[in-house]
């Protein structure tokens, strides 16, 4: 009986000592661990903000075009569908050409431009694009997007004036929802 009562003191103060349990983190570990994860969220924070001011650093005029001689590429809407009647253009590097946006389409639903940009940026220019007003042509101010053309309704033509060093970049619509199905890339060759 003597033994069962030592063996059961020695049980209980084990559980009440919390046997094998792990040592509960002392409390300066816990205002440790809270303050990075403070500063880990803030760093966050900031790069995001950086980010989000770069993409709106960039200003394109919408539809540059001098009115000089220059070589000319026309791109065409397919008539009310969402598409180019091209989706690739050769132009040469460093030698201004005019873009042309020939809108065949005859539903004033169909509203198209084209939008060159960096290369691998389409989606993210197109997605910002749905936020900028018709007003603006839907050319958000992106760090990807280097030119853009007006909008062009249905039988309207809207041109703008690049200049772009070698190279392959892309072009899209940015009307909202077009850009997945009308884009194409642009060879620059030197």
């Amino acid at each position: 009986m003597k033994n069962w009562m030592l063996v059961l003191g020695a049980a209980t103060m084990m559980a009440c000592a919390g046997g094998d349990k792990p040592a509960a983190p002392k409390a300066e570990e816990k205002v440790e661990e809270k303050a990075e994860e403070k500063a880990e969220e803030k760093a966050e924070e900031k790069a995001e903000e950086k980010a989000e001011e770069k993409a709106e650093a960039v200003v394109v005029e919408v539809g540059a075009d001098d009115g000089g001689e220059y070589p000319e590429v026309v791109l065409e809407s397919v008539g009310d569908q969402m598409a180019y009647n091209r989706n690739e253009i050769t132009i040469k590097a460093d030698t201004p050409t005019r873009l042309k946006m020939k809108s065949n389409a005859t539903s004033a639903a169909m509203v198209h431009n084209i939008v060159v940009v960096k290369k691998g940026m389409e989606d993210a220019v197109g997605t910002a694009a749905v936020t900028v007003p018709q007003s603006e042509h839907h050319v958000p101010k992106h760090e990807g997007v280097l030119a853009a053309t007006k909008l062009a309704g249905p039988g309207e033509t809207t041109t703008v004036v690049v200049n772009l060093p070698a190279g392959e970049y892309a072009y899209i619509c940015t009307f909202p929802g077009h850009y997945m199905m009308m884009k194409g890339v642009i060879k620059v060759e030197g």
